[in-house]
């Protein structure tokens, strides 16, 4: 089922509020004219409303902070501190909605906003065959009324989101769609709305970049258990190479990356391929040893020409990731085959190898006319 996203509106409290909006600003309203105790409080608003993770709690007994919202505490009698839940949606909603109806809350409803755009039959018909995002973003240009190539804002296509994810279909209509690009579009979206709303920046949304994260990471789990093949294996470990990436928890991030990476791994016997994604496993905000040495073992038992080892020692940027003991099995393997190298490739790994004087032996017996250089 497709996320919710529809807007309520309750006069003088407030308009377009979303479910946690809603529920948070009548609960502050009804507060503010009744000055309840705790136990008043928690008859008028009970859990099971909520549905059993808590609806208001004392704030200095809460157990799972991110269930709450902590940032704006209500003050009660006796000056006692309370949270409400912010943990809302279409399965507990229109309770809520019934219990302050009895409390004299009259709340008009919206429309979901996943619901309103409206498209042509060729737009359906393009949406169904897209195979890759982009074509589906191309038509959301055109339905939308604007101008070719004209971005569309992240929170536009996330309420599309987790019915692509669950049914690889958008807005009701069945797509072509590989998991490996849906990973990447959730990927795209959800780390450009947790950085708007980290930075305060236009465009973010009602979320923090904690929930963005959570939801994200919601998302990954579902695509995890859908991902058949290394391509999507290793999309979903693509999230751990930047600054914002799913889960609340790092650790959390690190195992689920270390889950997929290690799948991946498994099931690819492309070695060029297995030689670009080493980048994945020593980035920035990612290190894996482990599978660094794993991904070492893999592409050596896959290697069989000279170029196969060559790229090995150094990958297409030139860097050599490897393991000291998988590059120098790598390299005792170029030379073995350096025969079959084309000259220009030979002439290429020399110099790479040049700027360590330890390996100057090595380039000997690549070329016995070596000349170390002079700095």
């Amino acid at each position: 089922m497709a996320r919710d996203y529809t807007k309520y509106t309750v006069k003088g409290l407030g308009e377009n509020l979303n479910k946690r909006q809603l529920v948070f600003e009548i609960v502050k309203d009804w507060a503010s004219k009744n000055n309840p105790s705790l136990e008043d409080f928690q008859a008028a608003f009970p859990d099971d409303v909520q549905g059993g993770k808590g609806f208001i709690a004392k704030q200095s007994e809460v157990k799972d902070a991110k269930r709450f919202n902590m940032q704006e505490p209500l003050t009660i009698k006796n000056g006692m501190h309370v949270v409400v839940s912010n943990q809302w949606g279409v399965k507990n909603i229109d309770a809520f909605l019934s219990l302050v109806n009895g409390l004299g809350y009259n709340v008009i409803k919206g429309a979901d906003k996943a619901n309103d755009i409206k498209f042509t039959t060729e737009q359906i018909n393009k949406i169904a065959n897209a195979t890759w995002f982009y074509e589906i973003d191309t038509v959301l240009v055109e339905a939308l009324g604007l101008e070719p190539y004209t971005p569309i804002p992240s929170l536009e296509i996330e309420p599309f989101l987790e019915e692509l994810v669950e049914n690889r279909s958008f807005s009701g209509i069945e797509t072509k769609l590989p998991y490996y690009d849906i990973t990447r579009t959730v990927h795209k979206i959800y780390g450009n709305l947790s950085y708007l709303s980290c930075y305060g920046e236009e465009g973010k949304g009602d979320k923090t970049n904690i929930e963005y994260s959570n939801i994200w990471a919601d998302l990954l789990k579902k695509l995890e258990t859908k991902a058949t093949n290394a391509d999507e294996y290793w999309a979903l470990g693509e999230s751990s190479l930047e600054k914002f990436s799913p889960f609340e928890d790092k650790d959390e991030m690190e195992a689920f990356a270390h889950l997929v990476y290690e799948k991946a791994i498994d099931l690819d016997s492309d070695i060029s391929c297995l030689t670009v994604m080493v980048n994945r496993l020593e980035s920035e905000y990612y290190t894996n040893t482990e599978l660094l040495k794993k991904l070492g073992v893999k592409v050596l038992s896959l290697a069989e020409s000279f170029q196969d080892y060559a790229s090995i020692c150094f990958n297409d940027n030139e860097e050599n990731l490897f393991p000291e003991e998988v590059f120098n099995q790598a390299l005792d393997k170029v030379i073995e085959l350096k025969e079959q190298a084309p000259e220009d490739e030979l002439e290429n790994l020399i110099l790479l190898l040049a700027d360590d004087e330890d390996l100057h032996d090595k380039i000997k017996q690549l070329d016995p006319n070596f000349t170390p250089p002079t700095y």
